[in-house]
C-alpha cells in the first residue's frame, strides 16, 4: 500500500481557474484606467509674486501634466466680496 496513492479521482480546480480570470481582468482593468487617475495636481503660477496685490496686471498660469482641465474659475475675494476674475473651460469631445 502505497501513502501516496489515493482512490478520489482528481476534479478539475474550478475555483483556481475563476480566481486567476478574476485576477487577470482587475490587472487589464487597472492598466486599461491608469491614465484616468492622475497623480501630479494641477500647477498655479502667479505673477508677479508678491504679497499684495496693486494697480499691476495680475497673470495667473494654469498648466497640467496629465490629461488636462475641463474649466478654471479665477476668483478674487476680499472678506466677505468675491469676483470671479476670468472663468474659461474646453469644450467636451
Amino acid at each position: 500500500m502505497n501513502a501516496f496513492n489515493s482512490e478520489k479521482p482528481r476534479r478539475f480546480p474550478v475555483f483556481t481557474v475563476l480566481l486567476l480570470i478574476v485576477i487577470a481582468g482587475l490587472a487589464v482593468g487597472a492598466y486599461y484606467l491608469a491614465p484616468r487617475f492622475e497623480r501630479s495636481a494641477p500647477q498655479i503660477t502667479l505673477t508677479p509674486d508678491t504679497d499684495v496685490l496693486g494697480q499691476a496686471p495680475l497673470e495667473i498660469v494654469v498648466t497640467d501634466q496629465g490629461a488636462g482641465l475641463k474649466s478654471v474659475t479665477a476668483t478674487l475675494s476680499v472678506g466677505a466680496r468675491s469676483t470671479t476674475s476670468r472663468a474659461s473651460s474646453t469644450p467636451s469631445p
